[in-house]
């Protein structure tokens, strides 16, 4: 289980999970480098299938996560970079939502169909049958799949 400490969460959530699931699970406290504003960790890494991790290259993880995903042997990838930066006025969220998708399964995401880029990516590095669906417009309310 990871646990994403920032502007939303505290050292004190990460003690409650590790007293609470600590036996049961493996709980691990993500921090990121560059992380200076209030970002959702499911915009800053995805795991679409075991033992891959794709991430927002401009934020690194610690080091004790990203040698536990290492030592793992996971491979861990840089996402492209969104399409755009715009978004749409009054909006709160960051346009690496697009990092945000869906996993259908072990072969197959969903992914905003405006990402082209980030889509051949999924095709051509990880592997992925990817399904584009247009949800752009729901980054209004600062969600994504």
């Amino acid at each position: 289980m990871f646990y994403h400490e920032h502007y939303w969460s505290n050292p004190k959530g990460y003690e409650w999970l590790k007293r609470q699931f600590g036996e049961e699970y493996n709980i691990h406290n993500l921090t990121f480098r560059n992380n200076h504003i209030p970002t959702q960790v499911d915009a800053i890494i995805n795991i679409p299938r075991p033992g891959v991790l794709i991430k927002n290259p401009h934020m690194d993880m610690n080091k004790e996560c990203t040698k536990l995903f290492k030592e793992n042997e996971w491979e861990i990838f840089d996402v492209p970079a969104p399409t755009t930066f715009m978004l749409p006025q009054h909006c709160n969220a960051t346009p690496w939502l697009h990092i945000n998708m869906l996993s259908i399964n072990e072969d197959t995401i969903i992914a905003e169909a405006s990402e082209i880029e980030l889509i051949k990516f999924l095709e051509n590095e990880i592997g992925l049958n990817v399904i584009p669906i247009n949800f752009r417009d729901f980054i209004s309310f600062g969600g994504s799949f």
